[in-house]
C-alpha cells in the first residue's frame, strides 16, 4: 500500500491537510489535477488548462480518469502517480469518494483511503459560504454528509478523521501514523 487518497466533501479542508502531510514526510508527493477552470487567487494545487489541452492529453492516455464537478473537468494524470511509486514515494491524491471504483480498479491493493469529515454540517456550510457561496457545492456537500453519516462510506474507508478548525496538523499526524502502520514494510524503512 503506497498511495494515499484524501477524500471528503468540498470545503472540508482536504488541501490544508494535504499540505501538512507533505510537510510531515517528504515521501508524500501531491498529484496535482488538471482543471478546465481558471485557478482561484493563490491556488497552486491544480494545473489550469484549456478543454482542448485536456482532450489532447486524454487522447494520448495520460489520465487515470476525468471527473466533472460543477461544470468543470478535473483530470488525474497517471505519470506523477507511477513515477512516485517507482521512486518509493507516496502519491497523495485529493479524490472524490463517489469515484473510488476507478482508483480501485487501477491500483487495487495499493490504496490507503482516508475520509475527512467536518465536525458538523453547520461548520461545513459556513466554510463553503466563506469560500464561494455556491449553492450547488453546498447541496453536494450536504448530500455527501448525509451518506457519510448513514455509514454508506464505511466499507470503502480505511481511516475516518474529523477536520476540526485549526486541527490540520494533528489530523495529518494521525493519517501519517495510520498510513505507515498499515504498511509495516514502509514503517521499518522509514525508521532506519
Amino acid at each position: 500500500m503506497a498511495l494515499l487518497l484524501v477524500m471528503g466533501p468540498t470545503g472540508v479542508g482536504k488541501t490544508t491537510v494535504i499540505r501538512e502531510l507533505e510537510a510531515l514526510d517528504s515521501r508524500f508527493a501531491y498529484v496535482r489535477p488538471w482543471t478546465t477552470r481558471p485557478l482561484r487567487a493563490g491556488e497552486v494545487d491544480k494545473l489550469s488548462v484549456t478543454q482542448e489541452e485536456m482532450d489532447r492529453a486524454d487522447a494520448r492516455g495520460e489520465f487515470l480518469v476525468i471527473n466533472e464537478f460543477y461544470g468543470t473537468r478535473y483530470a488525474t494524470p497517471l505519470a506523477p502517480i507511477t513515477n512516485s511509486l517507482a521512486a518509493g514515494g507516496f502519491p497523495l491524491i485529493d479524490w472524490p469518494v463517489a469515484r473510488l471504483a476507478a482508483m480501485e480498479a487501477r491500483f487495487s491493493g495499493q490504496l490507503f483511503r482516508c475520509y475527512l469529515r467536518p465536525p458538523t454540517l453547520a461548520v461545513l456550510e459556513a466554510r463553503l459560504r466563506l469560500r464561494d457561496g455556491s449553492n450547488e457545492r453546498l447541496a453536494e456537500a450536504e448530500l455527501e454528509w448525509t451518506k457519510m453519516a448513514s455509514g454508506e462510506f464505511d466499507h470503502c474507508v480505511d481511516l475516518m478523521a474529523t477536520a476540526d478548525d485549526g486541527a490540520a496538523a494533528a489530523v495529518a499526524r494521525r493519517i501519517h501514523s495510520a498510513f505507515l502502520s498499515m504498511n509495516g514494510e514502509v514503517v521499518n524503512k522509514h525508521e532506519q
